[in-house]
């Protein structure tokens, strides 16, 4: 004998998939309808800071309808997203015991969107509402039919916490991908170019000044998924560096440590200053990360007031600005002297001072943040 299909179990499972895929919502307030015999219902979740519309999920395309609904997005103009905002999440109800007949026909709600569908009775579930959002479901009726029963909104409440955690499910899932995208953009229009690896090189993310600078080929670039040096003795190095910012090498203590090398170009422009360092995830095991951030800049590609940028962005010297911008391109302390007539005493002297005022110990974590701009060091 087959067994007997249960709708609520149907419906809970089709909102846990679309949880993870939000265009199933719609196909949610589908089968909320089907199961509980009426023609139509909808789920909204409004933006309570800007009042936009996160998910607009209507068992059926109701053209006339779904435009009108751009003016009822607030508490104010809508009964369901009033319901929403004065109960706590879970909670279920009858529209009858919370907006009388008379009530709902005086409402512009009911007469631009219920009454050219027929609308009367429904069932208001408060699927989730917290700080930025709001969001209800109705299941509504035509007058022809009978009104909800007590054993129906049984039913709605023991459907409403599944709904409500494949709601919650979504919504975060959201977050995090616009939190991906800022980052991205973000990442993007850093002066520096940044990739991020794996212990053995494997190009994970790179931002756009990074492609453009590989896609050259001229030193640097990604062969079969690896960062690479042209050079064999530089790629030796970068790959030295890398399991060393990992803490690959010493595996006894997990010490992860910056490096700075520079990578030889065949086009004869000058080196590629790179710095390498550990990314760190608390969530690893031993508070330990596989993950490197690669940091470089083009020196041809520099802007001729790189001093003058610096001076203004940390309160450099002069003087501090010069040596900062030349320790940047990659040149070392000596280099450094000849290029500005000091001696090294006196360049050395600069460094120092520009390790105060960027609160840092070692030149690879100077050049760091000076790469990467003064977000990195809260500024």
């Amino acid at each position: 004998m087959a067994a007997t299909r249960d709708p609520l179990r149907d419906l809970a499972a089709t909102a846990y998939d679309a949880a993870l895929k939000p265009s199933l919502w719609p196909v949610v307030a589908a089968e909320a309808a089907k199961a509980f015999k009426a023609p139509h219902a909808r789920l909204g979740v409004v933006d309570r800071r800007r009042g936009g519309q996160i998910i607009d999920a209507p068992s059926k395309n109701l053209s006339e309808p779904q435009l009108s609904m751009v003016r009822y997005r607030t508490p104010q103009s809508n009964p369901g997203r009033a319901f929403s905002a004065l109960t706590t999440p879970m909670t279920a109800e009858l529209r009858e015991r919370r907006f009388s007949d008379r009530d709902l026909e005086r409402s512009d709600y009911y007469n631009e969107i219920m009454r050219p569908l027929d609308l009367w009775h429904a069932a208001i579930v408060n699927v989730h509402r917290d700080e930025t959002v709001l969001a209800p479901m109705g299941i509504l009726r035509t007058r022809k039919q009978r009104p909800f029963g007590e054993s129906e909104l049984r039913s709605l409440r023991r459907l409403a916490p599944h709904l409500n955690r494949a709601l919650r499910v979504t919504l975060r899932n959201r977050e995090m991908e616009e939190r991906a995208l800022a980052l991205a953009e973000m990442g993007d229009r850093a002066l520096a170019a940044v990739v991020l690896t794996d212990a053995v090189g494997r190009v994970a993310e790179a931002n756009n000044l990074a492609r453009v600078i590989l896609e050259e080929r001229d030193g640097l670039h990604i062969r079969d998924g690896i960062l690479s040096a042209g050079h064999g003795h530089d790629n030796a190095r970068l790959v030295l560096l890398i399991l060393v910012a990992a803490g690959c090498v010493d595996a006894l203590t997990f010490i992860r440590k910056s490096g700075v090398m520079q990578i030889v170009r065949p086009s004869c422009r000058r080196p590629l200053p790179l710095v390498i360092s550990p990314t760190r995830n608390a969530a690893s095991p031993f508070g330990r990360s596989h993950a490197v951030t690669i940091a470089f800049a083009d020196p041809e590609r520099a802007p001729e007031a790189e001093a003058d940028r610096l001076a203004r962005l940390y309160g450099f010297t002069v003087r501090e600005a010069a040596v900062a911008a030349l320790l940047v391109q990659g040149h070392s302390p000596s280099e450094v002297a000849d290029k500005l007539a000091m001696t090294e005493n006196t360049v050395r002297t600069h460094i120092r001072h520009l390790f105060n005022k960027m609160r840092v110990e070692r030149m690879s974590d100077l050049i760091r943040l000076m790469m990467q701009g003064p977000g990195v060091c809260g500024r």
